[in-house]
């Protein structure tokens, strides 16, 4: 899960005193399930809430109530939050993870917990990130699609079910350009406009029309105008190039926004409105933005 925003401190937490070492402004904030990571402006990376699993990074397993810097480096540039862990990019396209690794979600093979960042690999050219509740799934800038951990239901998209230590590539595309994971499946957007999808299927989260499990990316319908995706526990929300709001899967409690509480095993549009520009999936509610700044959920 994750947002990209820019966020000075002394709106962020509401509070009218800040001290040096906290005041600034963020640039990308993303929130685990019951932490929060965000980097700065200054590339600096701070984080708090439960450090239970050490995926504040701060060599601790004590929880954090404000932000605290992990370490000193300033070329931090994006980050994701999963359950338990915290993976991250630098500027020089090096991969870094820390926090929980029982199912190898950190990807520097093996199942041992890290208490601070550790890179992954040695490799220079990781573009973008997204972590699911235990598995990771990643984008070079060659485009390929990579991911590891979990995959109890197939959600790393190999062709298994096989968990994963260290990162796979999936499959030989290299037109991968967005990509959305949360607690059992994974979304993802190809430069041309496609949308795929694989993993677990509860409620028809995966929107193929069935509520059958995927252990590869299948294509959802034959629209080439997606532009973007977020994944929820249990269900999926969808943005088209047109500005029109989509979504599936579980929705128990209305968090498809379609007026009912009915599952949906396939993409149904949100209403008539053309100009939704961001959105953001949590575990049963939705938080979207229009074009025009205004806030809806």
């Amino acid at each position: 899960m994750k947002h990209i925003i820019t966020l000075c401190l002394l709106a962020f937490i509401g509070t009218t005193t800040l001290n040096a070492q906290t005041a600034g402004c963020f640039k990308t904030i993303s929130a685990g399930s019951n932490h929060t990571a965000a980097i700065k402006t200054d590339g600096s990376l701070w984080a708090w809430g439960d450090n239970s699993f050490w995926q504040l990074g701060d060599g601790t397993t004590t929880n954090k109530t404000s932000p605290v810097q992990i370490g000193t480096a300033t070329n931090w540039a994006s980050i994701s939050g999963g359950s338990t862990h915290t993976i991250a990019i630098k500027t020089d396209g090096t991969l870094w993870a820390w926090g929980w690794n029982a199912y190898g979600q950190l990807g520097d093979g093996t199942t041992t917990q890290r208490k601070s960042p550790v890179q992954i690999g040695t490799a220079t050219t990781w573009a973008s990130i997204r972590g699911g509740s235990t598995h990771t799934i990643a984008i070079k800038t060659d485009g390929t699609l990579w991911a590891w951990g979990d995959n109890e239901f197939g959600q790393l998209g190999d062709g298994t079910n096989t968990n994963k230590n260290s990162p796979v590539q999936i499959g030989s595309a290299t037109n991968w350009a967005s990509i959305s994971a949360s607690y059992s499946h994974t979304i993802a957007i190809k430069t041309d406009g496609t949308l795929w999808a694989w993993g677990g299927n509860f409620a028809g989260k995966l929107g193929d029309g069935t509520v059958t499990d995927r252990n590869s990316p299948v294509q959802i319908g034959s629209a080439t105008n997606w532009a973007s995706i977020s994944a929820g526990s249990s269900y999926t929300i969808a943005k088209k190039t047109d500005g029109s709001l989509w979504a599936w899967g579980y929705n128990g409690s209305g968090q498809l926004g379609d007026g009912t509480n009915t599952n949906k095993n396939s993409p149904v549009q949100i209403g008539t409105a053309t100009n939704w520009a961001r959105i953001s999936a949590g575990d049963a509610h939705t938080i979207a933005i229009k074009t025009d700044g205004s806030l809806w959920a």
